[in-house]
């Protein structure tokens, strides 16, 4: 603008010069010169003018392009940032004591000792199958010698009734023995089989949870990692 001014004032000095010089020589030919010389150089002027005036209107329609990419990279960014920490917060509340994940986990252990309890107590409970199972085949032994001895009392003349009653009373009582340990070894086989159901119905939950915090712990991880660091 001050480049077209200065021009313009060159130009006005320009004409009043060559107004004198044409009051001094005089002449229609030089004053039509005059006027030609003038017009090109107010024409050249305007041309400059208007060159400068497209590259000032183009130069700024381009910074404010700029600014607007400028402006939407800084919003996404500050999205970005504000998504991130939005997503370590859940991250971190999820691990957390009383968080969904921490629930989870929680959960996970709790069933897995109860998996571990059940078994034990199945364990224990096979072991005492085994014991009464032991004991009642000495029963059983036992009320074989007894009959033997009252086979050997019958064929024996010396032998008294009171000892004969004996024995006979011994395997009686080694009878209800044995039944009484069958029946608790029954009962024991049974608790046995619901001890073994109920140790697979806690492995099969405990087995869900953990699959359920897994893929809860993937999800966190990966939109953690989904989204740009900032800064």
């Amino acid at each position: 603008a001050k480049q077209g001014q200065q021009h313009k004032v060159e130009l006005s000095l320009l004409q009043q010069e060559l107004a004198h010089l044409h009051v001094r020589e005089g002449g229609a030919d030089g004053q039509q010169q005059l006027r030609e010389a003038v017009q090109q150089l107010y024409e050249e002027l305007d041309e400059q003018h208007q060159i400068r005036e497209d590259e000032r209107v183009c130069s700024e329609s381009e910074v404010r392009e700029l600014r607007k990419e400028r402006d939407s990279a800084r919003d996404r960014l500050q999205n970005a940032q504000a998504e991130l920490r939005r997503l370590k917060a859940e991250a971190e509340a999820a691990g957390g004591p009383g968080g969904p994940r921490a629930g989870r986990r929680g959960e996970k252990h709790g069933q897995q000792a109860e998996v571990d309890r059940l078994r034990q107590v199945e364990e224990a409970k096979r072991a005492k199958v085994l014991e009464l199972e032991r004991e009642q085949e000495s029963l059983a032994a036992n009320i074989g010698l007894i009959s033997s001895q009252l086979m050997l009392a019958d064929a024996g003349a010396g032998t008294s009734a009171i000892g004969a009653e004996a024995l006979v009373a011994k395997a009686a009582e080694l009878e209800r023995q044995i039944a009484r340990v069958r029946e608790s070894c029954q009962q024991h086989r049974q608790e046995v089989g619901r001890v073994r159901t109920a140790t697979g119905n806690a492995q099969v939950v405990s087995e869900s949870l953990r699959r359920s915090y897994d893929e809860l712990q993937k999800i966190s991880d990966d939109r953690v990692f989904r989204v740009p660091q900032g800064p």
